[in-house]
């Protein structure tokens, strides 16, 4: 098969830090497939057109760092040559690392969690790898701040489980801002989970400045400031760092262009309302969630999905619980967001 040298291949090596629940993996597969998913998802409706058509492949790799998996050393440092001869020998390193979430506590004793903190703080202060974008989601996100100096503990407000409205700041506004359609219909647009999804054209939208970002939630540790150098994107009421972007050093103080290094959220993106009812439904039966904390869980988890993957037109209804409505906005925006950090 020819390939298409005009066309670029976007790879990222994504450190799976846990296996989901048996349900999970059944009905949607390991985290290698949910997180490839996501981000397939996310490039298929991405709205800028001709930057998406640049695209020629996005290629997921998978490593199980809780078994010691780590990317090659000569795949992290730019100029680092294979050298196994063949068509695989051609000179790449991965464009991003991307951490997955965890059942695990970021703050443990264990190994394989000392071992991964150290590898990100390699990753962060080895100026041979600064062009290796990082991306970390909840456990993700806790192990980025720990490599950058800050704490994580289990949080005395409890668990965030659900869909919660993330209040944005500035910065947050800048990359997470809701995208809606220009003009079109007004009508509430819901996403059923498999269904197809929509492509976009970037001429067909505009980004409004909004306050607020809907997304599944599934965690009771936290951060407990915010790490050096790093500018918060949103908080809660019960999570204050809801995540942190780290810019690559310019003298351009226009962040929206600003290229960036690092994005963690503690948010997730790649879930769906079953994936985290699943969830909540092991550990509600081990133990973990009392009853009031299982229902309150079980109401925000099952939101409808507005706002989802490709579709950008919604309306919130006056006199409606708007808390958390637009659902999976993680699998619509924050997608491309994550994408625009990888593309950049």
């Amino acid at each position: 098969m020819t390939r298409d040298l005009t066309k670029r291949t976007v790879r990222v090596a994504l450190l799976v830090n846990d296996t989901p629940v048996p349900s999970v993996v059944e009905s949607h597969g390991d985290y290698l497939q949910i997180y490839t998913a996501h981000l397939k998802d996310s490039l298929a409706s991405y709205p800028d057109h001709a930057l998406r058509e640049t695209i020629g492949d996005l290629v997921v790799d998978g490593y199980d760092v809780v078994r010691g998996e780590y990317p090659p050393e000569n795949r992290l440092i730019r100029g680092e040559k294979r050298g196994d001869g063949g068509e695989d020998s051609d000179r790449w390193v991965y464009d991003c690392v991307m951490m997955t979430g965890s059942a695990s506590s970021a703050y443990q004793p264990l190994p394989w969690i000392t071992k991964l903190v150290g590898f990100i703080r390699d990753l962060v202060t080895d100026e041979r790898k600064s062009e290796i974008k990082i991306i970390g989601i909840c456990f993700g996100m806790q192990i980025l701040a720990l490599a950058l100096g800050s704490n994580v503990v289990p949080n005395p407000a409890g668990w965030e489980l659900g869909v919660y409205d993330v209040q944005l700041t500035e910065c947050g506004k800048e990359w997470l801002g809701r995208i809606v359609s220009e003009g079109g219909s007004s009508e509430t647009v819901l996403l059923e989970e498999g269904k197809a999804i929509e492509a976009v054209d970037s001429q067909e939208v505009i980004r409004k400045e909004q306050n607020l970002l809907s997304i599944q939630q599934v965690h009771r540790d936290h951060v407990t400031s915010l790490p050096q150098d790093t500018h918060l994107v949103g908080s809660t009421p019960k999570c204050p760092i809801q995540g942190f972007i780290r810019y690559y050093p310019t003298s351009s103080q226009d962040n929206l262009h600003r290229p960036i290094r690092i994005l963690a959220l503690q948010g997730h993106p790649e879930f769906i309302p079953d994936i985290v009812n699943k969830i909540i439904d092991v550990r509600s039966a081990s133990g973990v969630l009392d009853v009031p904390t299982t229902e309150e869980a079980r109401r925000r988890a099952g939101k409808e999905m507005v706002g989802g993957r490709g579709v950008l037109r919604r309306k919130v209804l006056d006199g409606q619980d708007k808390e958390g409505l637009d659902g999976l906005e993680g699998r619509g925006v924050v997608g491309w967001a994550v994408l625009k950090v990888l593309l950049q």
